[in-house]
């Protein structure tokens, strides 16, 4: 799995669709997926303003592989 990027060093590349989702970090200590839609101070949906400031993100990690059934 990836390591966390500081928002100071890089930000992720702006969302263009829902599958651009990263997994962020934030100050109060929440994780959550998010969108990053690209300016910085302002580009995080407003869903995070109760958890503090976001501080990292990673990329989502690949989906499981799953047996389907026909």
């Amino acid at each position: 799995m990836s390591e966390w990027i500081s928002v100071e060093d890089k930000l992720p590349a702006i969302a263009e669709w829902s599958g651009d989702k990263v997994l962020v970090y934030t100050e109060e200590g929440n994780i959550c997926t998010g969108m990053y839609e690209g300016e910085p101070d302002t580009s995080w949906p407003d869903k995070y303003e109760d958890s503090g400031y976001i501080t990292h993100w990673m990329p989502l990690p690949e989906p499981p592989k799953t047996n389907k059934r026909d």
